[in-house]
């Protein structure tokens, strides 16, 4: 074998390796994007069941009004709803499982940026506890509809990762 070809089947196996590498992290970020799914829909639940305890960190002491009371429900319904939808929306393809990941992304960011603005007038160990989690929950959120865009151009193509 000359030179050349040794060249050459290098290159193939570093190309072969990174392709195997970014399936891998495209398969391991579209089941993150599936776990917070899931636990977005578990904590929706839970604000369904009992909206002062799912509310309480982040509003305080509002969450016993009345009104707190709706906002939990309402928060915990909106949650349920997009969790399920990326969930029944990854059976239903790459498109549809980007369409509902990015909608639950731009609520968690949402909420991040209606945290951060109201900061002060928040229960200091609950803001930074919802500020990080919209904020981590968007981050997951926005690479699985990445990683699902990544499916949606390979399966037009006629492959899949």
């Amino acid at each position: 074998m000359g030179a050349v070809e040794v060249l050459t089947c290098a290159a193939q196996t570093r190309a072969e390796r990174r392709e195997r590498d970014r399936v891998q992290l495209n398969r391991l970020v579209q089941a993150g994007g599936r776990a917070l799914a899931a636990s977005r829909i578990a904590l929706g639940a839970a604000a369904l069941v009992s909206p002062r305890l799912a509310a309480t960190p982040w509003v305080g002491w509002s969450s016993t009004h009345p009104a707190g009371e709706v906002l939990g429900r309402a928060a915990g319904a909106r949650d349920i709803a997009l969790g399920a939808g990326a969930l029944l929306g990854a059976r239903q393809g790459p498109q549809a499982e980007r369409t509902w990941l990015g909608l639950a992304a731009f609520c968690d960011v949402a909420d991040a940026v209606t945290t951060v603005a109201t900061w002060r007038r928040l229960p200091s160990p609950g803001r930074l506890l919802v500020s990080a989690a919209a904020v981590g929950a968007a981050v997951v959120g926005a690479a699985a509809v990445a990683a699902a865009d990544g499916r949606a151009t390979c399966s037009r193509r006629g492959r899949t990762s």
